[in-house]
């Protein structure tokens, strides 16, 4: 029932959001955003981390295909 009810894109953007506060060991409490957003092939996440001495707002692009990645990537620079 579950599998009939997923929708591909959704799962994606939200594997790609967790992805991001996963990498930068962020939970609830955290003050970390992250939106993802399919078009087409694409994926667009937009982030702001304010765990560091100055608040940032980053953005990415990549293949929805490969949305974790691209979660984790947004992340590392994050944490550059």
């Amino acid at each position: 029932l579950c599998k009939a009810l997923n929708v591909a894109a959704a799962f994606a953007e939200a594997s790609c959001e967790r992805a991001l506060l996963a990498r930068l060991e962020a939970g609830c409490h955290a003050p970390v955003a992250g939106l993802a957003r399919t078009h087409g092939t694409q994926m667009h996440l937009k982030a702001f981390v304010a765990m560091g001495p100055k608040p940032l707002l980053l953005e990415m692009e990549g293949p929805a295909s490969d949305a974790v990645a691209l979660g984790w990537k947004l992340a590392d620079k994050a944490l550059a």
